[in-house]
């Protein structure tokens, strides 16, 4: 494992980071402050301009004359606060306070009698400089840090308009606003980001929280950062937070004053590549793409472990783990403060990285605060889990599931991980890991009751009868079976309410070729679904076509020709006989089952609806075969 330290100190300016080359080494960056953080040149004018606008606001009535210590003092609520995208733990260092020591350069005191503030040659530094911490320029740029009025008053002056990405301290003016309040005070608000200045006039009122400006790096200022100066009403610069060394005031001006040293963790980080963080505004952070690890045979790559400091004193414990996709501990160390730093980090990689995929976490205890931040390894393409096969049944549906526990995008349009399809086709996901790198996988789901019948087949054919097959569908509820003479057009039917794969048929003539086909319910509610019909295959029935009987005596037809009344007599036939007439195209007209006992049959036909023509009327049994022509006419 190799482990790398950096700290950074935060002036008016912001910060620059020198990285350790020594693994475990912090190396403090040394800054050389050149001048103030609001020039002179600029304060004389800023000091004007309020005189100016205080007068007029008098003549106004929009201000009242204000003697001073006449009123109490405003209690200040935190001035910045972030959006609601913004996810880091927290996203800022106090890195000044006012320096109470009036001897300089070099002597420095804050009001907790520390060195957390800065001078120069006859400029001690008069404000609290709150800087965006860690990825500053990143979080201006996408105005993440809202500066809020830190108590209610008056706009006595503001400015805006001037560039905002100084990177060294310098004598240009900033974009800035200032308030002040009902005792007389004022709080003065500096650097802020070009063009988010409010635009309420000077002498309109805030409320406390409401939105002044964003963060940003105008003016004297080598990053983005808030210098929040107080004056009280005789225009004397207080330190707003009490300690044992502000002789400024005898009490906090905070609601709630911040702790001297306040220990957190910003930010953990994991990521794949090193993180780029240069000390001036070309600082661009893809934050989609530092949050994953990628294993990419042959080689293991592990990714970086980055860890954002906030006044890590020096002796504290920094406890860290990193955790497997199934809860398991991979690694696990700890990290001790050898000094005291404002804002540091420090970044661990390994030589090794386990080729297992899924949600990991990197989880850090400081202070005895627990902090997590998961991050993904890429291991291989997901898979797709599916819930009851890939056979589709009419009217089901089939539930398909993403192995990808990250971004998945489906072919019908889903991003969920799971999905549930009624329709058969190819479905694929895509996984649009938080490494960048998309990978898909594609499964058939195929219709369980349309598809082409196969296995058609005849078997136990006899003169008069035939079994005939098929292969059963999965989603099958049953079948339907049709069957007609060769040279007829006719169909005759037979439906098989199960999932059953044959058919037996009787009734047929000797020695006489069929056709049949077979088609398949898919579906029997809400209503009768039916697959299409089969091919068509054809057999033909065992045995010669009987001889036609020549006793003209066994049946006879009268009235023949008919104009609708037809008698049909039976001569010494007994036994089950099949009475069918067929119209001259082959069609099937009448059908009936006789069975005789008695030496003579006589049945009686209807044929009035049926048109004029020629017809045939067949009798037949197992062993006879007996046809009369028939004419009908009117």
């Amino acid at each position: 494992m190799t482990k790398k330290i950096y700290l950074i100190i935060i002036a008016c300016l912001f910060c620059k980071l020198i990285a350790a080359q020594a693994p475990a080494e912090i190396v403090p960056l040394s800054v050389n402050e050149t001048s103030p953080c609001i020039p002179d040149a600029e304060r004389q004018m800023v000091e004007t301009r309020l005189q100016n606008n205080r007068a007029q606001l008098i003549a106004q009535h929009i201000l009242q004359p204000v003697t001073a210590n006449k009123l109490t003092h405003p209690l200040f609520r935190w001035p910045l606060t972030p959006k609601s995208t913004l996810t880091d733990n927290s996203y800022y260092v106090i890195s000044n306070f006012v320096d109470l020591d009036s001897i300089n350069p070099g002597s420095l005191k804050d009001y907790n009698c520390g060195a957390r503030t800065y001078d120069i040659s006859g400029y001690n530094h008069s404000g609290t400089d709150i800087a965006l911490w860690p990825f500053g320029w990143y979080k201006m740029e996408h105005k993440s840090v809202k500066i809020v009025a830190a108590a209610p008053g008056i706009i006595l002056d503001k400015h805006d308009g001037e560039f905002d990405h100084q990177c060294a301290m310098n004598n240009n003016p900033a974009n800035y606003v200032i308030i002040q309040h009902a005792d007389g005070s004022t709080a003065w608000y500096w650097h802020m980001k070009t063009n988010s200045v409010t635009t309420k006039a000077i002498g309109a009122s805030v409320i406390e929280g409401e939105l002044i400006g964003y963060v940003g790096s105008s003016g004297s200022s080598t990053g983005p950062h808030l210098h929040f100066e107080v004056h009280d009403a005789t225009n004397k610069v207080i330190e707003p937070s009490f300690g044992p060394c502000n002789y400024t005031t005898p009490s906090t001006w905070w609601k709630i004053q911040k702790p001297y040293n306040e220990r957190n963790i910003n930010r953990l980080l994991v990521s794949r590549t090193a993180v780029n963080m240069p000390s001036c505004s070309t600082e661009t952070f893809d934050e989609s793409q530092k949050v994953c690890a990628v294993y990419l045979p042959p080689y293991n790559l592990s990714p970086y472990f980055y860890v954002f400091y906030r006044d890590f004193v020096m002796g504290d414990t920094a406890f860290f783990k990193v955790i497997r996709p199934d809860g398991v501990v991979w690694q696990s160390w700890n990290y001790v403060a050898t000094s005291t730093y404002t804002a540091a980090y420090t970044y661990w990689s390994f030589y090794y990285f386990p080729n297992i995929g899924g949600t990991w976490t990197f989880e850090a205890t400081y202070h005895n605060k627990v902090y997590t931040q998961p991050f993904y390894s890429y291991t291989e393409p997901p898979a797709i889990t599916v819930t009851g096969g890939t056979t589709l049944c009419t009217g089901d549906s089939i539930q398909l599931t993403s192995s990808s526990d990250y971004g998945n995008t489906w072919s019908n349009g889903a991003v969920t991980q799971t999905i549930y399809v009624k329709t058969p086709g190819s479905y694929y996901v895509i996984a649009n890991n938080p490494c960048g790198i998309d990978t898909s996988a594609t499964i058939a789901i195929s219709d369980g009751c349309t598809p082409p019948i196969t296995g058609l087949s005849a078997t136990n054919i006899t003169n008069t009868g035939a079994k005939l097959n098929w292969n059963t569908l999965t989603c099958a509820k049953g079948y339907q079976v049709q069957y007609r003479k060769t040279g007829t057009t006719t169909w005759t039917s037979s439906t098989i309410n199960s999932n059953t794969g044959n058919k037996t048929i009787s009734g047929l003539i000797a020695g006489t070729g069929y056709y049949w086909r077979v088609r398949t319910k898919c579906a029997t509610t809400p209503s009768v679904v039916w697959s299409p019909y089969s091919v068509i295959k054809n057999f033909t029935t065992t045995g010669p076509r009987l001889a036609l009987t020549v006793d003209e005596n066994a049946i006879q037809l009268f009235p023949n020709p008919t104009t609708g009344e037809l008698n049909l007599v039976l001569n010494n036939l007994s036994g089950k006989y099949q009475l069918q007439i067929t119209n001259a195209l082959g069609q099937l007209i009448f059908e009936k089952n006789i069975f005789n006992d008695v030496d003579e049959y006589l049945t009686n036909i209807d044929l009035k609806n049926y048109p004029d023509g020629i017809y045939s009327v067949v009798l037949k049994s197992d062993e006879e075969f007996f046809v009369r022509k028939l004419i009908k006419h009117k």
